[in-house]
C-alpha cells in the first residue's frame, strides 16, 4: 500500500500558471511572427499552435511525473491506483481532458475545489491524482493498493 498526500486546489492552479507563463513566453513570439500579417484565422492558428505546443506536458508527465510548474510546486501526477508512473493513454487523456475542462469555462479544472480526492475532470476521467510526495501530513492523504501489493496481500 502507498499513501499519497493529496495536493489542494490552489497549488495545481499555481503550477498551471507557471507552465502557461513559460509556454507563452517561449512560444508566443515565434508563433506570432510565423503567422501571416492579416487573415481572419490568425487567432485560430495562434490557438492551434499553443494547443500543439502544450502537448509537451505529456512527455514531462511520462518521464518526470510532473510538468516544470508542478516540479517547482513540489507535485507529482500519479496513477490513482497507486502506480507512480502514468501510462501513455493516461497522459494523453489527462492532457485532452484538461483542455476540455479549461474550455468549459474552467469548470473542469476548478472541480478539484469541491472534490473529496481533489481531482479535476482530467484527473477523474484519466484515473490520476496530483500528490505531494514529500508531505508528512496525513490529514489529506489517500491510501492506494497497487496490483503487485494486492497480489501479495491475497497470498
Amino acid at each position: 500500500m502507498q499513501t499519497f498526500h493529496l495536493v489542494g486546489p490552489l497549488r495545481p492552479l499555481q503550477a498551471l500558471a507557471i507552465d502557461l507563463t513559460w509556454l507563452l513566453l517561449a512560444a508566443l513570439p515565434g508563433l506570432w511572427a510565423s503567422l501571416p500579417p492579416d487573415g481572419p484565422w490568425r487567432g485560430g492558428a495562434l490557438f492551434g499552435g499553443v494547443l500543439l505546443l502544450s502537448l509537451g506536458v505529456v512527455p514531462c508527465w511520462l518521464i518526470m511525473g510532473a510538468t516544470p510548474g508542478q516540479l517547482i510546486m513540489g507535485q507529482r501526477v500519479v496513477d490513482a491506483d497507486g502506480e507512480p508512473q502514468l501510462s501513455l493513454q493516461q497522459a494523453l487523456s489527462r492532457w485532452a481532458l484538461a483542455w476540455v475542462g479549461l474550455l468549459a469555462a474552467g469548470v473542469g479544472l476548478l472541480w478539484m475545489c469541491f472534490d473529496a480526492r481533489r481531482q479535476g475532470w482530467q484527473d477523474k476521467l484519466a484515473g490520476t491524482l496530483v500528490v505531494d510526495p514529500g508531505a508528512r501530513d496525513t490529514s489529506a492523504s489517500v491510501t492506494t493498493q497497487s496490483d503487485s501489493s494486492a497480489e501479495h496481500a491475497a497470498m
